[in-house]
This record gives structure tokens, sequence and C-alpha cells, in this order.
């Protein structure tokens, strides 16, 4: 799910596309594997922070910013957020 996110991100083999790239990243993050949902939770902190693909969100970014997002709870709560 992660490397179709990063094909959507950087349009390769398909078009470049910011809701499929957090629609992926978003499933990813739902996953029990560790080291994945860290990464999707990562990458759709700093896409939030950025405004890339998504409306800039200030919880999240403040959530990257003060590390809060190392848990799988404080990541949901931040992004749940956002999505409103």
């Amino acid at each position: 799910m992660v490397r179709l996110a990063n094909m959507y991100a950087d349009g390769r083999l398909v078009p470049e596309n910011g809701g499929e790239t957090v629609r992926w990243y978003d499933l990813a993050a739902e996953q029990p594997e560790v080291t994945v949902t860290t990464l999707a939770q990562y990458t759709l902190g700093v896409m939030y922070a950025n405004g890339r693909g998504v409306r800039w969100c200030l919880s999240l970014k403040q959530a990257l910013i003060t590390e809060m997002v190392t848990s799988t709870e404080a990541f949901r709560t931040a992004h749940l957020r956002c999505q409103q």
C-alpha cells in the first residue's frame, strides 16, 4: 500500500494524484505491521503539515512537530480532526 501511495505521490506509472496518495497512505496507516504503519502515519502527517494533496491541518502539524504521533491512537485523533 505504501508503494502504491508513493507511485501516486510521484506520478510513477500512474498519474500524480494527491487524493489517491492520501487514500493509500491512510489504508497503510491502519495495517498491523508497525514499520508500515509508522511510515504511513509520518508521511500523512507531513502531507497535512505541508498541505500536499490535502488541506493544511494545524492539529496534525502540531502533533507531528511535538512528536505526539508516536502512538496509533494519537495519530488517529489528530487525523480525524483534520478530516472534519
